[in-house]
């Protein structure tokens, strides 16, 4: 899933859940460790509740603090990915 594809959901007023585990922009969290893309997904997706199973919530406190650990939603031991 590519950014352009990310706008294209902007379109979808009733989505409240989006996964990206797995897509290119999800891997480039790993690899770059910040909070850059949520922030971006956020913003372009302002009625998630959820993305990659962690609330909205929780990113915005994450990213306020400046936090370079998020959550891996999609591990049976919700281990936290180090950036």
């Amino acid at each position: 899933m590519t950014s352009q594809e990310i706008h294209k959901l902007a379109n979808v007023d009733t989505l409240e859940e989006v996964v990206l585990y797995g897509n290119p922009i999800h891997q480039k969290i790993v690899e770059d460790g910040d909070l850059e893309w949520p922030r971006m997904i956020i913003k372009i997706l302002p009625n998630l509740k959820k993305l990659d199973g962690i609330s909205i919530v929780e990113w915005k406190v994450k990213i306020s603090e400046g936090s370079m650990s998020v959550p891996c939603c999609c591990c049976v031991c919700f281990a936290w990915i180090r950036g």
